[in-house]
């Protein structure tokens, strides 16, 4: 697919076949001399390039600027200390639950998944 800029607006003008006459954005006439073609340009994706610092401004008025990085440093300054963190632990284990063999454990686990009800009794109510 080719494409062509408007020498009047800038607005990209795509075409298949034939060169258009007029903009499709502002309506004036195409030329040949003012729009230049440009021939597609075909990406090489077999290579990523790398990405040592990503950053990325948002501005939200004249006065005020934050980046990605501001808004890290705040929600690291407003996080909890270690002392204000809920703690979670894990309950004591008994000494029988310690004693059990994996096999144990296994089928503990398969009698807790499996249905309540036999295949043949579960049916349409």
């Amino acid at each position: 697919m080719n494409s062509l800029y408007c020498s009047h607006c800038g607005a990209k003008v795509t075409y298949s076949f034939e060169k258009p006459k007029f903009c499709s954005n502002c309506g004036k006439e195409i030329g040949n001399t003012s729009c230049a073609a440009t021939p597609e340009v075909k990406q090489d994706i077999s290579r990523v390039p790398s990405l040592s610092r990503l950053e990325y401004d948002v501005s939200f008025g004249p006065a005020t600027q934050v980046t990605v990085g501001s808004l890290i440093q705040e929600q690291l300054k407003n996080a909890p200390t270690e002392s204000e963190r809920e703690v979670f632990e894990r309950p004591p284990v008994s000494q029988e639950e310690q004693n059990k063999t994996d096999q144990e454990v296994l089928q503990e686990s398969v009698d807790l998944c499996k249905p309540r009800l036999h295949p043949d009794e579960i049916g349409d109510p």
